[in-house]
């Protein structure tokens, strides 16, 4: 419910994939409002720097 409310109360919305996109557009919101950013954690495990480190 915390989550709803605050993507309720949100002008923005920046989400890593399209699936969370699609969800927010159900619950109404401008899909000129939503950004599919992708997932900084994922981009971090991807890149050759990452697997240098490990």
């Amino acid at each position: 419910m915390l989550r709803h409310a605050v993507s309720k109360l949100s002008h923005w919305h920046f989400v890593s994939n399209d699936e969370s996109k699609n969800r927010l557009l159900q619950l109404g919101e401008a899909d000129d409002s939503v950004f599919v950013i992708g997932s900084p954690d994922i981009d971090v495990m991807d890149s050759p720097d990452f697997a240098r480190c490990a």
